[in-house]
């Protein structure tokens, strides 16, 4: 709105000239902004709606199970009205300025509202003996508040567009990295054929939600025999061995009751007395070949009251897990830690193997999970079926549920990079309009140089020099900004890999390229009109 001002700073000074009242002026221009953010704002809203939808529906026809909750019109109305409010307060300040431009200076063939300062600006030794770089700079710097107007505007549109693009590859090649850290790279799990498919099964569950039939998991013939366990450790190639205790057990949540010390003889209730069904595992902190994603803290061998709970066992079914307890076999625990993990969808609960051992009264292990070199894969592999050999116990590698999840992640997250490409459109559109907006407002400045003798070649090179600093000056400022909201504020634990390096690089180069391209179609157009059409 404010480019598009300038561009009739002629269109004011005639209406000055021939009696038009400022009031006037202001009235006509506030009820034109109005209407512009009114049409702005409610496009905009309902084209935000009809794409959630849409995105919505287009993920549940792709098999992607996604619930949408009722639309909350007052929640989008409030939206629609502070950016209503917020756009026409600001356009209220460009029309108090329009209306106090006096007749002469609006007239004036080389005057626009922003562009009546001297320029100050010393250029370096290089840039000054170069013509084309001393003529932009200095136009730059004598409309220093339209310069300054552009490069806000790009910084912002650039940190919009990194936080988009950049944000959307960082985030999914993060949540590979949860999904590795929870299932283990490298691992193998050896148990009893029935103990071996139900921890598969349990891993897939992360991919479909199935009802999985009970099993007697404390059944002597699961167990792993400790001479076992002890081979394996000795074999070359074995990086840790993780024996484990898995069981299936009723979590009951136990209601928080508390004085309200705001409202004395009242009190405050936290939680109900939900239960549900989870997978309960007995591990040792110091073999763990799992690295999850916790909020909280690991537990320790020797804190034996306190539990690690799964992301979705702890979203469902507390409402707010570090300060309720919940009972367990008849015991009650305490939550350190939630951490983010796929085996049975995150309905797990993990704790000291010395405690679940004592409370259900079984001293062995029913599973151990292995993490071998990748250098000698398949021949530490062999050995560790060798070792097995006559006991009954079947290897099985936890890789290839590991590859299915992160296939099953890879296509959420195509479809998502796909939904966030109308918005990089929709940004780079707005790049584009503001620079052509922006060459197209010295229009005038552009007609005098072809009246004094320039020639098109130094009309392209100059705007192709103002863009370049512009768009370089954006981007210095927006992609720090940028990639600075996105690993420190927006994805905990980011995994930058060498991809989002490249396509950082990319982006950047790529972007100013282009626009610095597409700002030659104005200067070209300006280039060959005649000079009195320029300066009419």
């Amino acid at each position: 709105m404010s480019i598009d001002t300038s561009e009739r700073t002629r269109n004011i000074g005639i209406m000055k000239a021939v009696g038009s009242l400022a009031d006037a002026i202001y009235q006509y221009f506030t009820i034109e902004y109005l209407i512009m953010v009114l049409v702005g704002c409610s496009i905009g809203t309902l084209f935000g709606i009809i794409l959630c939808f849409v995105s919505t529906g287009v993920m549940n026809y792709m098999g992607f199970p996604v619930s949408m909750s009722p639309l909350n019109l007052q929640m989008v109305l409030l939206i629609f009205a502070l950016f209503v409010g917020f756009s026409f307060i600001l356009s209220l300040r460009l029309v108090g300025r329009v209306a106090r431009v006096k007749p002469a200076e609006a007239l004036t063939q080389v005057s626009d509202l922003t562009t009546t300062q001297k320029s100050t600006l010393r250029l370096p030794f290089l840039l000054g003996k170069i013509l084309t770089a001393r003529i932009a700079l200095r136009t730059l710097s004598r409309r220093w508040f339209t310069t300054a107007r552009s490069i806000t505007c790009l910084d912002v549109i650039i940190v919009l567009m990194i936080i988009i693009v950049i944000g959307g590859i960082v985030a999914e090649e993060t949540m590979f990295s949860y999904i590795q850290r929870a299932v283990g790279t490298n691992v193998v799990l050896v148990a009893k054929t029935e103990i071996a498919e139900r921890y598969e099964q349990l891993l897939d569950r992360f991919l479909q939600i199935g009802h999985l039939e009970l099993m007697d998991y404390l059944n002597e013939n699961f167990a792993v025999p400790s001479s076992v366990i002890a081979g394996i450790q000795g074999i070359q190639g074995v990086l840790k061995v993780d024996p484990r205790l898995i069981l299936e057990g009723t979590v009951k949540e136990v209601q928080l009751i508390s004085p309200d010390y705001d409202n004395p003889g009242q009190y405050i209730v936290v939680g109900d007395a939900r239960q549900c069904n989870a997978t309960v595992m007995g591990i040792q902190a110091e073999t763990l070949v799992n690295n999850w994603l916790v909020l909280g803290q690991v537990i320790q061998n020797n804190d034996t009251d306190s539990v690690l709970l799964g992301d979705t066992l702890a979203a469902n079914f507390f409402e707010d897990p570090f300060v309720q307890s919940f009972k367990l076999f008849d015991y009650e625990f305490n939550t350190v830690g939630v951490c983010l993990d796929s085996l049975d969808n995150g309905m797990v609960v993990y704790m000291a193997y010395e405690k679940l051992s004592s409370i259900v009264h079984y001293s062995g292990y029913n599973i151990i999970l292995i993490q071998v070199e990748p250098s000698n894969r398949s021949e530490t592999l062999e050995k560790i079926s060798d070792a097995l050999s006559g006991s009954g116990l079947v290897v099985v590698d936890s890789g290839q549920s590991l590859n299915r999840q992160l296939s099953y992640v890879s296509q959420i997250w195509s479809m998502l990079l796909s939904l966030s490409l109308l918005s990089f459109v929709s940004a780079v559109t707005s790049l584009v309009r503001s620079l052509m907006l922006s060459v197209s407002s010295q229009q005038r400045d552009l007609g005098i140089m072809r009246a004094l003798g320039a020639n098109p070649g130094t009309i392209l090179r100059t705007v192709l020099f103002q863009t370049f600093i512009l768009v370089s000056a954006g981007a210095l400022f927006g992609f720090p900004v940028g990639l600075a909201i996105i690993l420190l504020f927006l994805i905990p634990e980011p995994v930058v890999s060498q991809n989002a390096v490249v396509a950082m690089v990319l982006l950047i180069s790529g972007l100013i390229t282009a626009l610095c391209l597409t700002s030659l179609y104005s200067a070209r157009k300006a280039a060959k009109t005649p000079v009195m059409f320029l300066m009419a």
